[in-house]
């Protein structure tokens, strides 16, 4: 109901006479004041249901916004938990992927180890069959050295042999001549 213009009747306060008195040429029982009345109680009536209704209206507004602003703070917090648990899977993800790379670089590490073991054992074990090989030769030659040595003696032996006795049938031949 929309809000009447009211023809204002000058009323003295209490406070001011002690009394609601009327000005002068105006009664109680008028018909005007009593219009006048009624309209201002209908309108004092229209005015308390119009204040009953915004703060109906305010309050259900402020509900409604207490309960956006906590589903919003909810839906926040909820957002805030997931990407915090998607942040702390990334984070196991990658430690769980530095942790298989750490373990192929340590089996790569041992196994590099264990080759270099292998490869020192068997560098030492073929300069020791090396050394055995070349200890092995170096009396083999010796031997041959001494063999070549009797041999050399022996044709030596031979030689002078075969000289001493082309001489002696030398000789023979001239002290006997020749038959």
């Amino acid at each position: 109901m929309a809000l009447q213009t009211v023809h204002r009747v000058p009323v003295n306060r209490p406070e001011d006479e002690g009394d609601l008195s009327l000005p002068p040429g105006f009664t109680w029982d008028a018909p005007e004041v009593k219009e006048l009345l009624a309209e201002s109680i209908e309108n004092i009536a229209d005015l308390e249901r119009e204040a009953s209704e915004n703060k109906n209206f305010y309050e259900k507004g402020n509900k409604d916004l207490e309960i956006r602003i906590k589903d919003a703070q909810k839906a926040t917090e909820k957002k805030r938990k997931e990407e915090e648990a998607d942040m702390m899977s990334k984070i196991s993800a990658e430690k769980q992927a530095l942790q298989a790379v750490e373990g192929k670089m340590q089996g790569h590490k041992s196994r590099h180890q264990r080759n270099m073991a292998m490869l020192e054992r068997n560098y030492k074990m073929d300069c020791e069959a090396l050394d055995r090989e070349t200890a092995e030769g170096k009396q083999t030659l010796l031997a041959k050295q001494a063999e070549l040595e009797l041999v050399k003696k022996a044709s030596s032996n031979a030689q002078d042999n075969v000289g001493e006795k082309m001489r002696e049938e030398e000789e023979d031949e001239d002290i006997w001549g020749d038959d």
